[in-house]
């Protein structure tokens, strides 16, 4: 619900696994704009869903398999509005053994670059079938 996103992500890629409930996006969707557009235009903040409204929004359910060798990251807009899919990949990546550094290495990078909303992120990984997690908020 709302534009947080989840993401799957292994050695060879990452995949987004949630859309944005967002104006623009239904924008995109129906061809009126597109994403180069989406990534610009003036109302791409406006939420198509989210927690806090009169009514209560019907989320996404999603069932997806992992291996031990996935890692699953929710995380905010905060995030993604200032860090590429590519480079969430290669941190995560490349942090693996820790969660928490992958985490930390995230969030600073987001701040660094202007940190203006607030950011969440959550990491769980399945390395070798143990559950590793970390998470950390900043506002």
């Amino acid at each position: 619900i709302g534009d947080s996103r989840a993401y799957l992500i292994n050695k060879t890629q990452i995949r987004q696994l949630t859309e944005d409930h967002s104006l623009v996006v239904e924008l995109v969707k129906n061809g009126q704009i597109n994403k180069e557009e989406a990534a610009n235009h003036p109302q791409r903040h406006i939420l198509t869903r989210a927690l806090g409204t009169s009514r209560l929004p019907e989320p996404d359910v999603y069932h997806y398999s992992i291996s031990e060798e996935d890692h699953l990251l929710l995380c905010t807009d905060g995030l993604t509005s200032l860090v590429e899919p590519e480079e969430l990949h290669r941190a995560i990546i490349v942090k693996s053994e820790n969660p928490h550094l992958a985490v930390d290495f995230l969030i600073d990078l987001a701040n660094q670059r202007g940190g203006y909303d607030n950011i969440t992120v959550a990491l769980v990984s399945r390395l070798g079938g143990s559950v590793k997690d970390a998470d950390r908020e900043t506002s």
